[in-house]
């Protein structure tokens, strides 16, 4: 009998190999077709310490155990450290097996009112690092960019290694800028005092120096009720790589709008484009930049209407694929950046609310992980679905159906 299952076993390894060995790693969601479903509403709504199961998923949920109605980052933005024990959400730091609040935040709050922020009282500029677990850096409300370290159940926030006082406004992205995956570069946007114009900087966190600032043509700040805003640019930020950089310019005040690709130097200006009634065209949306399954550095992003497309970063003139319906479109997160190929999609369409793992190998084949439904009332805004470094958890919003979008807890799930 014994020797029977090892040839059981040993043919299953085999065809397992054959097939897709991935596919039966129980790290993951079960490979399925995306298909219509209404809301399961079998899967009740986790409570504190009491986790619901999605058996059609065959996933966990669990919530986490919050003093406030504040929401899990960005889905550009990582929630979790690198050896994913602590989850950020807002000025929080939350234990990532329990989902309950960290002392290292704790000790700082009365109630649900922050007394001191992680570095800085205002700041939403927090990255975790892609390199060591316990290290993050804070652009904070005072200008300066600071390196971060969690030692002996504290945080140190002494290290500044710039100061941006010579600059009026100084933003990451604005928000939706990223550091590269080795902890090398991040790419700043700024304003100087009586002075409209709009500078890029590039930082070298590794040296701690700025390597270049570039003043934008075409570009300039404006006023809008007491903010200073950027008249023609939604984003700019690094490639996970180092190696470049991806503009985002919307179409506000006459300005032609669009994806670009520089160089790592800020030249080689490349426009990222994609086909439509045998036009070229190029337009930014929710999205963000990962690897594909060929090693390629892509951009993944919603085209209103149309789905998601793949722009290759490693070759910006070929052009934009679509891999994917728009289901009403939603958010994008390649913040997976340990399970390079897949990106991780929020969808909002009727019977397609829900997170998925989407493999980006550019076949437009809609065989997805399916991690859960939303359960979310209306707004996508609040969901913000997005993966752990490992891909293995995501974590997301909700309003579990009750109709309150400025009430949304906060869930993390993982397959059972």
């Amino acid at each position: 009998m014994k020797l029977k299952l090892e040839k059981v076993l040993i043919s299953f390894i085999i065809m397992g190999t054959l097939l897709n060995v991935e596919a039966a790693d129980s790290k993951y969601p079960e490979a399925k077709k995306l298909t219509a479903r209404s809301v399961d509403r079998n899967v009740e709504e986790p409570k504190n310490n009491k986790q619901s199961i999605d058996h059609h998923n065959n996933t966990v949920i669990n919530k986490v155990i919050k003093k406030d109605f504040s929401r899990s980052s960005y889905p550009k933005v990582q929630s979790w450290n690198k050896d994913m024990t602590l989850i950020r959400i807002s000025n929080r730091l939350y234990n990532a097996d329990t989902l309950i609040e960290s002392s290292l935040t704790s000790q700082y709050y009365s109630n649900s009112t922050a007394s001191k922020g992680l570095c800085s009282r205002s700041s939403d500029y927090f990255r975790w690092s892609s390199v060591e677990s316990n290290i993050f850096y804070v652009l904070n409300s005072s200008r300066k960019f600071i390196k971060a370290t969690i030692n002996d159940n504290k945080i140190d926030c002494t290290n500044s290694i710039e100061s941006f006082r010579d600059y009026e406004v100084i933003h990451i992205g604005p928000h939706e800028g990223n550091i590269d995956n080795r902890d090398k570069y991040v790419v700043f946007i700024a304003k100087k005092r009586n002075n409209k114009a709009v500078y890029v900087i590039l930082f070298d966190i590794e040296e701690e120096k700025r390597i270049w600032t570039k003043k934008l043509e075409n570009n300039w700040w404006i006023n809008v009720k007491g903010r200073w805003k950027l008249s023609s640019i939604d984003w700019i930020s690094v490639s996970p790589s180092g190696k470049y950089i991806v503009l985002n310019e919307s179409k506000i005040n006459g300005a032609s709008g669009g994806m670009y690709r520089y160089d790592i130097n800020f030249k080689n200006k490349v426009k990222l484009q994609y086909k439509r009634h045998n036009k070229l065209l190029s337009q930014g949306g929710h999205g963000d930049m990962g690897y594909d399954t060929d090693g390629n550095e892509v951009l993944i992003q919603f085209i209103a209407g149309l789905g998601i497309y793949q722009f290759n970063l490693d070759n910006p003139k070929e052009i934009g694929t679509n891999i994917l319906s728009p289901y009403g479109g939603g958010h994008i997160s390649c913040r997976n950046i340990e399970r390079k190929g897949w990106c991780y999609i929020t969808t909002h369409a009727k019977q397609y609310r829900s997170i998925f793992a989407l493999k980006i190998d550019g076949s437009k084949d809609e065989t997805v992980q399916a991690f859960t439904q939303t359960h979310m009332s209306e707004d996508i805004n609040k969901i913000f679905g997005s993966p752990s470094p490992d891909g293995t958890k995501v974590i997301f919003n909700s309003d579990w159906e009750k109709g309150d979008k400025n009430k949304v807890d906060t869930f993390v799930v993982t397959t059972y």
